[in-house]
């Protein structure tokens, strides 16, 4: 069963002139002087590989940024108390 508008019409033309779905178009269909569609980079979900791959150097630049380095958890109990540990 469809659902249906304030009209009792089942039609989703309403849908399609929304302001938002308006909008929704413009910024989907949205192409600069030069041809390029800014919203294809963003039409597809990246890669499981690609995804891992930002989050690795993501990190990196983390810990440079903090001047720090990776630790695991478990070593911090050889390190003594983790309110001992320094950066």
């Amino acid at each position: 069963m469809e659902p249906q508008n304030s009209d009792g019409d089942t039609s989703d033309e309403d849908d399609e002139n929304t302001d938002l779905w308006m909008l929704f178009k413009t910024v989907r269909n949205y192409t600069t002087n030069l041809g390029l569609c800014l919203s294809e980079p963003f039409l597809r979900l990246p890669s499981k590989r690609f995804v891992a791959v930002v989050r690795v150097i993501a990190f990196r630049e983390f810990l440079e940024a903090w001047k720090c380095r990776a630790v695991q958890l478990r070593s911090l109990k050889s390190l003594g108390k983790v309110g001992e540990f320094v950066w």
